[in-house]
């Protein structure tokens, strides 16, 4: 690799390659984070960490809205960790002088945004819950929305607890 091209077609590659590891759009969404994070090496090429951050900046856009939060929290949470890094971004490319760069990284954001701010307006906050002694999972659902049914859902938001006969006795579920 040698011209600026293949540079550029391997760090787009490497991108896709990330993307493509996780099924999960949030395993997805957590590694491209590391990738936009990412700080360049000393000695480094500006330009070229800058290609490689902007190339993980939008397979996160895209990876972000393909993600079905649980929660509101989730959601606000998810919508708040990429703007922010989009943002960062976008006044990287603005001190740069590359406007065109910094105005579709704005026009990027904006429609993160909207799109989270949307879906997770839908969704269900979470609240804390505490019990007072230990209780299966099957009664905690009942007793929280009124349908034991939701005992795999108040199961996984309290970690997984190794046997949901015996829930822990403080956790976070969501509030409706």
């Amino acid at each position: 690799m040698s011209t600026p091209a293949e540079l550029v077609a391997a760090m787009l590659a490497l991108v896709a390659g990330v993307a493509e590891t996780a099924a999960d759009p949030s395993d997805r969404v957590r590694l491209l984070m590391a990738l936009a994070e990412a700080p360049m090496p000393a000695g480094g090429n500006a330009a070229l960490a800058a290609v490689g951050r902007r190339a993980a900046l939008s397979a996160l856009a895209r990876a972000a809205t393909a993600c079905q939060p649980r929660s509101y929290d989730e959601a606000e949470s998810l919508r708040t960790d990429v703007c922010e890094l989009l943002a960062t971004e976008e006044i990287v490319a603005a001190d740069a002088g590359e406007d065109a760069v910094a105005t579709a990284l704005r026009a990027v954001r904006g429609a993160v945004d909207r799109d989270l701010r949307r879906r997770g307006a839908n969704l269900s906050p979470l609240r804390p819950v505490e019990v007072k002694a230990l209780m299966p999972s099957l009664v905690l659902a009942q007793r929280l929305y009124g349908d034991a049914g939701r005992e795999p859902e108040i199961t996984r938001m309290a970690g997984d607890p190794p046997n949901p006969i015996f829930m822990p006795e403080r956790f976070t579920a969501l509030a409706r």
